[in-house]
């Protein structure tokens, strides 16, 4: 019995030993990464998706470049919208606790209000909110149209609901709490509308949770704004003959065929859905290109460092223990490489002004963690999400962003 349980320690210390050593070259390699800030030292992979390629050499393995160049398109003056997409930190998770805030010479209410809310505010443009709380990078750039989603057999409908599976091109079935797309604005709008070849279809569901297709009835002048550019008779006659929809057809969220236009504000990947910032940017990517965008913002991440769960081997000190200050992460090194401009490092803005923009008085403990990257507890809901005085100062970053831009004034 005291050999056996010798073998057995022996063992144990065996799979100890063997962890740590694997830890630690983890640790180091991440160490490294961190203090050379080298996206060099980034694992190059292509990312396919509808003939959309990214990587971060000059050109991939097809001869192809990355399409998106983070270069600043001259503004050309047309309305457009402000379309905010993300999960729960632009949905605005935590915005109820709230307050006053000085606003030219007075104070205004913030309480209750998201960042886009604000920017709405401030702009005086029409802003959508299509933050989802829950979504990782890859769930939000499929809700957006970034990430094709495709039907998966033909489908003819008549006058009855029809079973439907949709998928993307990697054949992963695609699931949504509601198609339309809208986030968590979605009870502003008909839920689950989808458009296939441009016209508009209902998805509901059965007591097994399988999807089906079928005409869209809703005629009323609620949703008008769905039938624009048809005649009554048009409307009606959609539901006289039978629509054929052939296997791939490619199928669109409502919020991203009646969006797509817009000026765009994306902030991606608190929740995962990437293996690594060549995957994570190539997906940023895809959602530009879909909509032919040059007018867009990349909104960083703002969680303190170490404490992301996106971002695991990030640490509040370098290498040597020492705090980090006021510089980069990795991810913020990737993401400013890759969009220029057009990215917003709104972590280091809101330990810059954060507390200022809300008329919040500085204490010992915000400034001993500015020195190891850390946003104020003043402005958090949470450990992650932030009450209306962070969504508050993170909105006046974006709303200088777009100002510097040439967006609005």
């Amino acid at each position: 019995m005291n050999k056996l349980i010798r073998v057995l320690i022996n063992i144990f210390l065996l799979i100890v030993i063997t962890v740590s050593f694997v830890g630690c070259i983890l640790i180091q390699r991440n160490a490294d990464k961190v203090s050379g800030g080298d996206l060099d030292s980034i694992p190059k992979v292509k990312y396919r998706n509808n003939n959309y390629y990214y990587n971060a050499d000059e050109e991939c393995d097809d001869g192809l470049t990355r399409a998106i160049t983070g270069d600043v398109t001259a503004y050309d003056g047309e309305k457009r919208n402000i379309s905010f997409w993300g999960d729960s930190m632009t949905e605005g998770v935590g915005r109820e606790i709230g307050g006053y805030v000085p606003f030219e010479d007075s104070y205004i209410n913030i309480t209750d209000l998201s960042s886009p809310d604000v920017v709405g505010f401030l702009t005086g443009i029409n802003v959508y909110n299509m933050g989802c709380s829950g979504e990782n990078s890859l769930e939000i750039a499929t809700r957006e149209g970034g990430i094709p989603m495709y039907l998966k057999n033909d489908v003819v409908i008549l006058d009855k609901p029809v079973k439907v599976d949709f998928i993307t091109e990697d054949e992963n079935y695609v699931m949504m709490d509601d198609f339309n797309g809208y986030g968590g604005s979605s009870y502003m709008y008909e839920s689950d509308i989808v458009y296939i070849d441009g016209n508009r279809f209902k998805i509901i569901y059965d007591e097994t949770g399988q999807t089906y297709i079928t005409r869209f009835y809703g005629l009323d002048d609620n949703y008008s704004y769905l039938y624009k550019g048809l005649s009554l008779g048009e409307q009606m006659n959609m539901y006289k003959s039978s629509i054929y929809l052939k296997k791939g057809s490619i199928v669109k969220t409502a919020a991203a065929y009646e969006h797509k236009d817009d000026i765009l504000v994306i902030e991606v990947g608190s929740n995962g859905g990437w293996d690594d910032y060549d995957d994570l940017i190539a997906q940023i990517d895809a959602m530009l290109l879909v909509n032919d965008t040059q007018y867009y913002i990349i909104v960083g991440d703002t969680d303190n460092p170490g404490e992301s769960i996106a971002e695991w081997w990030e640490s509040s000190v370098d290498e040597l223990g020492r705090p980090r200050g006021l510089t980069n992460t990795e991810w913020e090194n990737a993401l400013e490489e890759a969009y220029g401009d057009h990215f917003l490092n709104t972590r280091l803005y809101m330990i810059l002004h954060g507390l200022k923009d809300c008329g919040i008085e500085e204490t010992a403990v915000d400034k001993e963690g500015y020195k190891y990257g850390k946003i104020s507890d003043s402005l958090r809901y949470d450990w992650t999400h932030f009450n209306a005085f962070g969504y508050y100062s993170k909105a006046i970053a974006i709303y200088k962003k777009g100002v510097s831009l040439g967006y609005w004034q």
